[in-house]
This record gives structure tokens, sequence and C-alpha cells, in this order.
């Protein structure tokens, strides 16, 4: 009879499809990199670029204006400037000013966490419902003073040192207004 190898082929496909469906799964993993205050300016945060390692392509991203440890009593709150890709398709960039409203000169400058979401490709990542939580995670957060930034894109450097400069400019006009405010 040839409908039993027939049968015993398609239960062997129907058995094996969902192990195999959960290794083609894609997988997202998330780096963050964070700064907790900036002490070079009490108006502007760090300029901090997450990025994805070379098997992975990032698929988004995003950045909050506090890093993990802020501590808002002797840190300025920020409000978000910029936050975007960098065009190199690896990499989120951020930037954070302190709220006009609340700034004090004598405060650090606000924190910053940027973020990207990175497809993994090629390998295959257990997620955290897979393992115990304390094997590994789909969360790496990195302090920005931990990162190398030799291995960024020429795009992300560029757009790094852009930011910087708007940071510099955005401390030197506030610098200003609060010297005019003062002296009146």
């Amino acid at each position: 009879m040839k409908i039993c190898p027939v049968i015993t082929s398609l239960l062997s496909i129907v058995l094996l499809a969902p192990a195999l469906s959960d290794a083609a799964k894609p997988q997202v993993r998330t780096h963050g990199v964070y700064s907790d205050f900036n002490t070079e300016s009490s108006i502007a945060s760090r300029s901090v670029v997450a990025s994805c390692e070379s098997n992975e392509a990032a698929t988004g991203g995003g950045c909050n204006c506090f890093g993990l440890n802020t501590n808002f009593d002797n840190t300025n709150i920020g409000y978000q400037i910029s936050c975007a890709p960098t065009g190199d398709g690896k990499s989120f960039i951020g930037f954070c000013a302190a709220v006009p409203g609340s700034y004090d000169t004598k405060l650090k400058g606000p924190g910053i966490t940027v973020y990207v979401h990175c497809l993994v490709r090629g390998t295959a990542v257990k997620s955290a419902t897979e393992t115990d939580l304390t094997e590994t995670t789909d969360l790496v957060e990195t302090p920005a003073d931990q990162v190398n930034e030799s291995g960024l894109s020429l795009k992300a450097l560029q757009m790094k040192r852009v930011l910087e400069r708007q940071a510099q400019i955005l401390s030197e006009k506030m610098m200003q207004q609060n010297n005019g405010e003062m002296s009146q």
C-alpha cells in the first residue's frame, strides 16, 4: 500500500511543524544606552547613541529624558529635543534639554536613555519567557561612558557631532538669557 508512507509523512510534518516554526520566528533585542546626568552642562544632556550589533538590523527606537539612576534632587528635568534613527540602519540617537520653567543652574544637566530595537539575523535567541531572566534577557542597557564609539558608522558619528553642537548653542543661549535676567 502506498497510502501508509504518505500518511506517515503527513503526520511527521504535522508533529514537527510547531517546533520548526518557533525556531524561524524573528527575534528582537533592545539595546539601551543611558546617561544619568551631564556634568559639563546644566542645560543639556549628553548626546547618546544606541546601536545594534553586527548580526542585527534596527527596526525602531526611542528616547527618555532620564537615565536608569537619575536623581532629580541634583539633576535638571529634561525634555526631548531630538530622537531619531541615524540613517545607517543600525543606530538611534537622542538629546534632551532642561525644562526652562524648572531649570536650575546649580543642578546637573538632564539624563537621557536611548533605545534601539534590533532584529536578530541568522541566530536563534531565547526570549525571556523561555529561560531564566538572570541567564539572558532581550534588553541590554549600557552606561554611555562604557560605549565604544569606534564601532559607530560615519553617519551616526556625524549626527552625534551635530547634536553636540546644538547642545552647545542651546547652552550658550540659555546662559545669556539667564545672565540677562539676573542683571535686571
